[in-house]
């Protein structure tokens, strides 16, 4: 039954399959960004079958069934390239990508051009195999894939254009309105301080990094019409940022930005995925104000990190809002 609890089924490297009490850990990362997931694991090497016999380094593939056991929450197979394999004392630790998602940080050895396409269109024609979960924008635009520039460039453009997030989880491509996102009903309830609560918050900390992640987007975007001449979005004091788009939505979508506000632990949930919203509770140590009304009660899942050592598996979450 002890073996229940593990959030990683079963592994193959290489095609040979991995005794699966060899690993003594394992993080499952999902980010609202291209550049994840991400597969981490130390692996007890002590007769050296890991690196010598399985030939295990740079380039090798991993296949993965990870998720909840009887499926009820979770329960998925998917391919990384292993990007390295150190050895230390008798344990390999293994950082390795998805597939996927190095197959779009390739560079592109021939341009491709897209006239008014939506993304889902791009995303299939970029990347065959692929899964796109898009959402369909009013406005579609032109965009040109150049010979040496990685597919996910140009996602990250689109995505940006649109004020949305592009991720990769679970095969699938997502590209995802943050206003929209944060519409969805939550797919879970999670609360602090209450011991009857179905979901509760283990660990929790504060983010107050604000500044930090919006710096990046401190312009005012300005972008010339043919039949209106210059259109600008932002702020007067701030420094301008000329764009080749004079579109006033694209403009003020280029200055949005998901803002991580908290971090917190829950007991192992494998259901939870990277994009989905979250519904919370904080309560507090107070009668008259019991809930602590500070904290959004619903924020995006910017981050989430999958993680089992031994008979332990929690799952530790990034939770943040879009900018105004």
């Amino acid at each position: 039954m002890a073996l229940n609890q593990y959030f990683l089924q079963s592994i193959e490297i290489n095609g040979t399959q991995l005794p699966r009490e060899s690993v003594t850990s394992v993080a499952y990362i999902e980010i609202t960004k291209l550049e994840a997931p991400l597969l981490l694991l130390n692996i007890r090497d002590v007769t050296g079958n890991v690196l010598d016999n399985m030939g295990v380094g740079e380039g090798s593939t991993i296949t993965a069934t990870l998720g909840d056991h009887e499926g009820s929450q979770a329960l998925f197979k998917e391919r990384f390239y292993v990007v390295s394999a150190p050895l230390n004392m008798d344990t390999v630790t293994i950082t390795s990508i998805s597939m996927d998602m190095r197959t779009l940080l390739i560079p592109a050895s021939s341009p491709r051009f897209f006239v008014d396409a939506q993304p889902a269109q791009i995303i299939t024609t970029l990347v065959k195999g692929l899964k796109p979960n898009a959402d369909t924008f009013n406005r579609i635009g032109t965009y040109h894939l150049n010979m040496g520039q990685k597919p996910a460039t140009l996602l990250k453009q689109i995505a940006c254009d649109h004020g949305a997030l592009v991720w990769l989880a679970r095969s699938n491509i997502n590209v995802k309105s943050m206003t929209d996102l944060m519409k969805n009903k939550p797919a879970f309830k999670y609360e602090y301080n209450n011991p009857h609560a179905k979901f509760r918050i283990t660990k929790m900390r504060n983010i107050n990094s604000d500044m930090a992640v919006t710096t990046s987007k401190q312009y005012r975007y300005v972008g010339y019409s043919m039949t209106d001449g210059y259109r600008s979005a932002g702020d007067s004091s701030l420094p301008v940022r000329l764009t080749p788009d004079s579109d006033l939505g694209t403009l003020q979508n280029k200055g949005r930005v998901l803002i991580p506000k908290l971090d917190i632990e829950c007991a192992g949930n494998a259901a939870i995925k990277a994009g989905m919203v979250i519904q919370l509770m904080i309560h507090r140590y107070d009668n008259e104000n019991r809930i602590d009304e500070s904290v959004p009660k619903t924020m995006i899942v910017e981050r989430v990190t999958q993680f089992e050592e031994r008979f332990a598996y929690s799952t530790r979450m990034i939770l943040g809002v879009p900018s105004e």
